[in-house]
């Protein structure tokens, strides 16, 4: 959720101090640790959503033993990351740790924390792999908390994936479609998501290139777009004053003409006080979501639904039941006055329904999220896994030390590493290292520090450094506030990474400047400053007389599979930008569609290759006035970017210059043809920026250029002072290092984790020099098991549906149950069928007695469960769960009786016994499973291959085919 990426508490004391309106969680509330929640799990005073208490909060991880302390600081770290993102805006107000820590703490930190948001991310295959990334990020993480005995570290590590977990549905288009809406991500198969062209909004990417924008709240279009601001501002920004070029004028024509204001709700009192430039996506609050169904398709501009978009939602009494979860009075209430004015929310448009949708699968994935977690957690580390959801370590410090101390800053377990995700699911190694500066006088250094990282197949280097000066590691403009690493006593932690294999050797470099590169740097920067006033008029006269190019507008739309099928008959297309008095222009173009050159497999799924051709540039209306002529010399930029679920290859066209073009001509372009493969549920996207040429140069045309593809406006960096880096590199050479730690872990669909190098120093690194150390990979152990759970049921068996509001979904038991494909998750509650006759394994009679025969009956609806408990690798006792506190106490299990595993050995229900050859494991085949028993390997089988209620189970030798002894696994 980004507002724009502050929490909705954070949005509160930002507006507190914009509009000067009070709010029921003021800043001071928020800086003093009180719990809030995501996603608007918990609610705010914002459009009547409120804050839960941490007691309610507990009802999202049922029966798993989260205590108040442990659920509020889980639900502190999921909030506090978009705090964090924009606390410039705020921390710099004379709060606590204000301006000298925490500030600079949240810059050094920025790009980092918005990887955790489920943005920019724009096909399918991108989609899948984020997930992988997450959860793999999520389990390295805990793993190394437990490692290190750090609790702190695991509320963090929770709370920021809970919170990217939750963006997903407010980010993404998952909401979109009816099928999906029936369930969260992992209630889907794999091989039915591939089937879906999924994305997410566009953040940091640039929205021209995107399906559609996250949305951002604009501060200045809130001020500038106002119905009583935007006709004078519409006067003042016209070619003939002398503030057209004006920042204040150029971000009004190019944002805010196609800003649209909403309507939030402050303590019972309504105004339209904010404006998006550009409106989104975004579902992360009830009134966010009336805008982001318009701009998704879904509801009017009015907030009801669009014609076709009513099914699969949440009815206005389910959608009551999301929105009143947490409304109450509490201890956690700022205050009296506050608490009187918090009032049961209804429900009143389709808008609401929407968001409710959307609020409750984030809350389904968040519980199912969490129970897997908590499952793997409790194999491998139960002793401090207990101790975490006890509460323990949770207090406000330490929560904020997780966010603040560059020795801490666990969440870049998840972050670490490109965004958004590309390529595979396996991101490959990374390395958390943990450098420590001597605490003596001179051990600190100003030179550059990088690692080079070996590793059988090649190297890699990085430069250590949080907040770079230099403009290719992405240059820091005000040098003030740059972050100055390894400084005497210093204590720095740095995630770097990916290596394709396990890393063998680190190198610390020391890279310090020498008095001749100090001295070359300083006549450059002095010959530069003299020669660009002869050299560069444009840069220092053309400010003087507004020679830049002028803006005249740009427009964006988005072609659905159906729409180009539909246009692809050589007909001419237009994409108009109308700018009033600043010019009306039509960009016309045409396509075409055909199967040629596609592989047969996607002609079957009904893919085809269309191919766009931009024809010509009419002129429905020049500028009403121009600097430099009575005529219009436009220039352009296009693109085209293919959405089709699995590769996105934007194409660009640009148009210099045209020359005297006036009102009602037209221009023939040359432009070459572009081809895109879609599938019938891609997308393409086109975008169309126009400028009218004055007296800028070609170099200034490439950066409006760059600026349009990128979104990165390179030249708004202030100069970099080459000098001051190099002399600052040269006075503070050496480096004496106290400590080094590094952790390895890899993510992907295998997590391998482990310390690697522990050094303890002093160990002085002189100018210009370099130390090597050996890693030591073979500590690394497996953290996880080799894949995620990936069947639906898996998922859904830890949790069903939300505790407030049962009533929203139908549990699914007996024959009703979905078919598995995949081995399930640990403790998956399920039902074990005979391929051959499709009757149950089940005890006979539902007996709790032991020494009862398992047997094969008619199915029963909710009866014949079993519980797959993972024991070992692939290795699991089958549980019968009805049987578990009968007497005598204790689970009961399917094994043989006996010690005997000899064929035809009858299968009973007996008391269970954890020995590493009495453990069955599940062989997958075709559509079902052969039950593999112990270090022999027997099968489990149906006595004599009869179709009879009765018939008894056995141990058997494995033959292949043989009927008898196939199984299919269920599950809700």
């Amino acid at each position: 959720m980004k507002l724009p990426k502050i929490a909705l508490s954070g949005v509160a004391f930002v507006l507190s101090l914009t509009i000067g309106k009070a709010f029921a969680y003021s800043g001071e509330d928020l800086l003093s640790g009180r719990p809030f929640h995501h996603f608007d799990i918990t609610y705010r005073a914002l459009a009547g959503d409120r804050a839960i208490t941490a007691d309610q909060m507990q009802q999202v991880f049922p029966g798993l033993g989260f205590s108040r302390e442990a659920a509020t600081a889980i639900a502190w770290h999921a909030d506090f990351i978009d705090a964090y993102l924009y606390s410039p805006i705020f921390w710099a107000q004379g709060v606590p740790n204000g301006y000298d820590k925490r500030l600079k703490a949240s810059l050094a930190q920025f790009d980092e924390l918005a990887k955790l948001h489920f943005d920019d991310t724009f096909s399918s295959a991108g989609i899948e792999s984020t997930w992988v990334r997450y959860g793999s990020g999520t389990l390295a993480g805990l793993f190394w908390a437990a490692d290190n005995n750090d609790h702190a570290a695991a509320y963090n590590i929770l709370g920021v994936s809970v919170h990217a977990v939750q963006d997903f549905y407010s980010h993404s288009n998952w909401v979109d479609d009816p099928e999906r809406r029936k369930g969260a991500w992992h209630e889907m198969l794999a091989a039915e998501r591939e089937k879906h062209t999924l994305y997410s909004g566009a953040y940091e990417l640039p929205a021209t290139t995107a399906p559609a924008s996250h949305g951002k709240v604009s501060f200045e279009c809130s001020l500038f777009g106002r119905p009583e601001i935007a006709p004078v501002m519409e006067q003042v920004c016209t070619g003939l004053t002398p503030f057209a070029e004006a920042p204040q004028c150029q971000s009004y024509r190019r944002y805010c003409r196609g800003g649209q204001a909403t309507k939030i709700s402050l303590e019972g009192a309504s105004a339209e006080a904010l404006v998006l430039a550009p409106p989104g996506i975004a579902l992360d609050n009830s009134w966010l979501a009336k805008v982001g169904g318009n701009v998704r398709g879904l509801t009017t501009a009015e907030g009801n639904f669009a014609p076709g978009r009513t099914d699969g939602w949440l009815s206005l009494a389910q959608c009551n039941a999301v929105a009143n979860l947490g409304v109450a009075c509490n201890e956690e209430t700022p205050s009296a006055e506050a608490c009187q004015k918090i009032q049961p929310r209804a429900c009143s448009s389709d808008a609401d329904r929407l968001f409710a949708t959307s609020k409750f699968l984030a809350i389904e994935s968040t519980t199912q999220w969490v129970a897997v977690l908590d499952a793997i957690m409790k194999q491998r580390h139960g002793k401090f896994w207990a101790e975490v959801k006890q509460g323990m370590n949770s207090s406000v410090a330490q929560r904020e030390q997780q966010f603040e101390d560059f020795d801490k800053l666990p969440f870049q377990f998840l972050s670490a590493g490109d965004y958004p995700v590309q390529g595979s699911e396996s991101d490959g190694y990374y390395i958390r290292l943990r450098l420590r500066t001597a605490d003596s006088q001179g051990a600190g250094t100003d030179a550059d520090i990088s690692a080079r990282v070996e590793y059988p197949g090649g190297s890699k280097e990085f430069k250590l450094d949080y907040m770079p000066t230099d403009k290719d590691a992405g240059l820091r403009s005000n040098r003030l506030l740059v972050y100055n690493d390894f400084e005497k006593g210093d204590n720095d932690v740095y995630t770097i990474g990916p290596f394709p294999q396990r890393p063998t050797w680190l190198t610390l470099i020391n890279d310090a400047a020498d008095g001749g590169e100090v001295l070359e740097a300083l006549g450059e920067q002095i010959y530069e400053s003299i020669v660009s006033i002869f050299t560069d008029p444009e840069e220092t006269f053309l400010p003087l007389i507004s020679g830049e190019a002028d803006y005249v507008g740009e427009t964006t739309v988005r072609l659905s599979y159906a729409q180009l099928s539909e246009a692809a008959n050589g007909t001419v297309q237009k994409l108009n930008i109308d700018a009033a008095k600043d010019g009306d222009y039509d960009l016309q173009y045409s396509l075409s569609s055909t199967t040629n050159g596609l592989t047969e497999e996607q002609r079957s799924r009904g893919w085809k290759r269309f191919t766009l051709n931009v024809q010509t540039l009419k002129c429905n209306a020049e500028s009403q006035w121009d600097r430099s002529s009575d005529s219009d010399e436009p220039f352009f930029f296009f693109s085209a970017s293919p959405l089709n679920g699995a590769s996105n290859a934007t194409q660009y066209y640009r148009q210099e210059p045209l020359e005297d073009v006036d009102t009602g001509e037209s221009v023939t372009l040359s432009s070459q043809p572009m081809s895109f493969d879609l599938s019938p549920e891609g997308v393409l996207v086109l975008a169309f920026q126009l400028y009218e040429h004055d007296e800028e140069s070609k170099d200034s045309r490439d950066s409006l250029f760059n600026v349009f593809k990128t979104g990165v406006d390179d030249s708004a960096d202030s100069a970099n002072s080459k000098f001051l880096d190099e002399l600052g590199r040269s006075l503070a050479a050496s480096w004496t290092v106290g400590e080094i730690d590094a952790y390895g872990f890899s993510r992907g669909a295998r997590v391998d984790v482990g310390n690697i190098l522990n050094v303890r120093g002093p160990i002085e690194i002189g100018g210009d020099e370099a130390r090597r150390f050996q890693l030591f990979p073979a500590r690394l152990y497996v953290a996880a098991v080799p894949e995620w759970p990936s069947s639906p049921a898996n998922w859904r068996a830890p949790r069903r549906y939300a505790n407030f509001a049962p009533s929203l979904r139908q549990t699914q038991t007996g024959v009703g149950l979905r078919q598995l494909t995949t081995i399930p998750a640990p403790n998956a509650r399920i039902q074990i069928r005979v391929a051959s006759t499709g009757k149950c394994v089940g005890v006979a009679g539902e007996s709790v007695a032991l020494g009862v025969a398992i047997e094969q009956q008619t199915c029963r609806t909710g009866a014949q469960k079993w519980v797959l408990n993972a024991a070992g690798a692939d290795s699991f006792l089958i549980i019968a769960p009805h049987s578990f506190t009968a007497a005598p106490a204790g689970p009961k299990c399917m094994l043989p009786a006996g010690q005997d595993v000899s064929d035809g050995t009858a299968i009973l229900h007996q008391a269970c016994t954890v020995q590493v050859d009495r453990l069955w494991r599940l062989e997958p085949v075709n559509n079902g499973f052969r039950l593999r028993f112990g270090r022999l390997g027997k099968c489990l089988e149906v006595q004599n291959g009869s179709t009879a209620d009765g018939a008894r189970l056995q141990l058997a030798t494995c033959v292949d085919g043989r009927q008898s002894q196939l199984f299919e696994l269920f599950g809700d």
